[in-house]
C-alpha cells in the first residue's frame, strides 16, 4: 500500500514540540534513540532554540494543573 516514510530527527522534534512544551531533558530522552551521530540531537536542539522554535527556560506545566488554574479563574470549578 503506502511506503512508510522515515521522519527526520528535526521532523520528530518539531512534531513533539507542536504537541506540548518539553524540557530539554525530556526531548533528549524522547528523541535520543533516533540520533544517527553523537551530538546530532544536541546540535539540533541548539538550532531550534536559536531559531525560536523552542525556549529552554520554559518549564513544562502539566495539563491538569493548567486546566485547574483556568477553571478556577473562569469560575468553572465545582462548588
Amino acid at each position: 500500500m503506502f511506503a512508510q516514510q522515515q521522519i527526520s530527527l528535526k521532523g520528530r522534534a518539531l512534531r513533539a514540540l507542536a504537541g506540548r512544551e518539553y524540557s530539554r531533558v525530556e526531548l533528549e530522552r524522547k528523541l535520543g534513540s533516533f540520533e544517527e551521530a553523537p551530538g546530532q540531537l544536541a546540535a539540533l536542539l541548539d538550532e531550534l532554540q536559536a531559531k525560536g522554535f523552542w525556549m529552554i527556560n520554559v518549564q513544562p506545566m502539566p495539563f491538569a494543573h493548567r486546566r485547574g488554574q483556568n477553571s478556577v479563574a473562569l469560575g468553572w470549578w465545582p462548588r
